[in-house]
């Protein structure tokens, strides 16, 4: 089973001591956390974090992770979603990757003022594998890998992670790959803004069973400096296990701001009705088009 390296990401004692409680708490399944009946999806409880600015903690990266309860000890999708000054298109997503049972993500902010952020995550039972595929990104370039399921087994997510680099290194697309309603690969695009190599990997989340589908939004227009969100809804008693943000162009100002789960108000509370992701065209000088995946489990 394939592994991404987040645990080799330096935390401070403060950093480690809330991580350990965060992990905890996931473990323990707290009070908000629901999908327990058997074929449907663990949803945690959302969890919330403070996300200084690069003047405050050097780099401007934060980590947080997440793990997936006994119960549903599978992890098939992580969401995030920053808050803050977003004036100068500053607040980004850096990573946010599988590894088995937990999720780990690190957020990125050079806006000039703390802001916060709320991640999740999405945890399933059954048999499933974490195929992943490398990339070393020199300074100033992009970087894109995909990693295909293996023969029978149908895609449930996927993420990226960066090691190295700072809040420059940024995603530029992550989201399924291939047609129609059941592609069976991930695909995603990393910025290397930062004056070093970074190292990136991307996993695709496999289910061995399950009737998954893939749902996305049209595209739509991102002019020059500006933010959109859309959101992919999942079919009427689907359940969301995943999801992404495809953004077209190649450019280093073309950053995912956010992708996460959403509940639609339908009563139950539950971010398991879709994917909402936002995109930033931080100045690049061409108007592109973004897209939000959802996948969703019935």
């Amino acid at each position: 089973m394939g592994r991404f390296p987040f645990a080799r990401v330096p935390l401070s004692r403060k950093g480690a001591a809330v991580l350990a409680f965060t992990l905890v708490c996931s473990l323990l399944g707290v009070a908000g956390a629901a999908g327990a009946g058997s074929g449907v999806p663990f949803y945690s409880p959302l969890h919330g974090l403070v996300v200084p600015d690069a003047s405050e903690n050097g780099n401007g990266v934060t980590f947080d992770a997440l793990a997936c309860p006994n119960s549903h000890p599978n992890a098939t999708g992580g969401g995030a979603v920053i808050s803050g000054d977003q004036s100068n298109l500053d607040l980004e997503l850096n990573s946010s990757f599988p590894s088995g049972r937990d999720w780990g993500f690190e957020l990125n902010n050079s806006s000039g003022s703390a802001a916060l952020a709320t991640t999740l995550l999405i945890c399933a039972k059954g048999d499933f594998k974490y195929p992943t595929r490398q990339v070393a990104i020199p300074p100033g370039a992009q970087g894109e890998r995909f990693v295909t399921c293996p023969k029978g087994a149908t895609l449930a997510g996927g993420g990226v992670h960066a090691f190295g680099g700072d809040h420059r290194t940024e995603i530029a697309s992550n989201a399924p790959e291939g047609h129609g309603a059941k592609p069976n690969a991930w695909d995603a695009t990393v910025n290397n803004g930062s004056a070093e190599a970074v190292n990136v990997t991307v996993g695709a989340v496999c289910a061995k069973r399950g009737n998954y589908k893939v749902v996305h939004t049209s595209p739509m227009p991102l002019p020059d400096h500006s933010q959109v969100t859309a959101v992919a809804t999942c079919p009427k008693r689907a359940h969301v296990s995943g999801g992404g943000v495809r953004i077209t162009g190649l450019d280093n100002g073309l950053e995912v701001a956010g992708s996460t789960a959403f509940d639609n108000g339908d009563g139950n509370v539950t971010p398991d009705n879709g994917w909402q992701g936002t995109a930033n065209n931080d100045n690049t000088g061409s108007p592109e088009t973004m897209q939000t995946f959802a996948i969703c489990k019935k």
